[in-house]
């Protein structure tokens, strides 16, 4: 039986020291399983094997398959809107948990109460998308802003840093309660980057192909390298104010609260961006942003019809590349609180154990 390590591994990281300070151990590549499977099979299959975020797995190899059967050049059209409710709401739920579950315990606090939780509709999700998020937003604002939802993102996007500080200093949420704790370590480690963005038509989704293609690294070396996350959204506006690893972690709360947002203009159903592009014959690249940012899938096809090869390149890869921007910020870090700020920041889908001269307790799967 192959275990979930396995397929992953683990992130071994390496505070104050010169790059390459991160090691991936002992992972085998998950999505080699889908090779020699049918085409039909193999979103259902991936899912499965990336159990983070599957349901956005599905989807990007979906749209990778239907990529790979267009003609060349062939940009898909963005994905029913059914489809980008279900994202829109496990994307939501995905940055809940890190916020309310997750992170808590790594920064000494105790996480949301069950009464809080089960008070919440994502964990309780009926048949009506829209009535599931008219419940999210009350549910928010009562017990997660304690403000109007739209309030709360006018003044983020106003006057970013400055306001969280404002709203973290009065509000009396476990998030806030969060944010005030990871201040102090968060907000002086800076965390360089360029946001990785792709486009169909730009010639960036069809260089990353090609990279992909050819085995090639995915950082390329450049003295700022790329990074993924939701500070990063193509529809976003936060990406100015996020040069630190608490502006990095805050910036799931504002995804939060855009992704509950009404529809209209910059609305919770257009927050995240997908595409698809048929880069060869019988090669699809398709990609979905998700909690932790652009998610990828090159997939290319034989004759009949089956995966003749599948790659997966998950946020993390590009994030925790030994030459990425955890790596870059990784150099500057001596304590454990600093360190745990900066792998809260960029949120690894994989265990992670340090190797800081102050002993750290294992990471769990993030």
């Amino acid at each position: 039986m192959t275990s979930l390590d396995t397929l992953s591994g683990r992130l071994v990281l390496s505070p104050g020291q010169p790059l390459p300070n991160i090691q991936r151990q002992g992972v085998r590549r998950a999505e080699r399983l889908a090779v020699g499977r049918p085409a039909a099979a193999a979103p259902a299959l991936l899912g499965t094997l990336f159990t983070l975020c599957g349901h956005a797995h599905t989807l990007t190899a979906r749209r990778a398959v239907e990529a790979a059967r267009a003609a060349t050049g062939t940009a898909l059209a963005p994905p029913a809107l059914a489809d980008r409710r279900v994202l829109q709401l496990r994307t939501a739920q995905e940055q809940l948990r890190r916020l309310l579950v997750d992170a808590p315990p790594v920064a000494g606090l105790a996480g949301a109460t069950p009464a809080m939780l089960q008070r919440c509709p994502l964990w309780q999700p009926g048949p009506d998308a829209d009535a599931v998020l008219a419940s999210l937003r009350a549910w928010m604002e009562e017990d997660l802003l304690s403000m109007p939802l739209p309030d709360w993102l006018a003044a983020w996007e106003a006057d970013g840093a400055g306001w969280l500080k404002a709203w973290t200093a009065q509000a009396r949420s476990p998030v806030a309660r969060l944010l005030r704790r990871l201040w102090p370590w968060g907000a002086p480690l800076r965390t360089p980057h360029r946001a990785l963005r792709l486009d169909a038509h730009d010639g960036s989704a069809a260089a990353l192909a090609a990279r992909l293609a050819a085995e090639a690294p995915l950082q390329g070396g450049a003295a700022v390298p790329y990074a993924t996350g939701p500070w990063c959204r193509a529809h976003g506006r936060d990406a100015a104010g996020a040069d630190n690893a608490w502006m990095l972690f805050a910036s799931r709360l504002s995804d939060l609260v855009r992704l509950a947002s009404p529809d209209g203009p910059a609305s919770g159903a257009d927050t995240l961006s997908s595409g698809a592009l048929s880069v060869d014959e019988r090669t699809g690249l398709a990609w979905t942003e998700t909690a932790r940012g652009l998610l990828v899938h090159r997939i290319a096809l034989t004759p009949q019809d089956s995966v003749a090869a599948c790659r997966v390149v998950s946020p993390t890869d590009w994030n925790f590349d030994p030459h990425g921007p955890a790596a870059t910020a990784l150099q500057g870090v001596r304590e454990l609180p600093v360190l745990q700020s900066l792998v809260l920041a960029f949120d690894p889908c994989v265990a992670w154990e340090s190797h800081a001269r102050e002993p750290s307790e294992e990471g769990a799967h993030a």
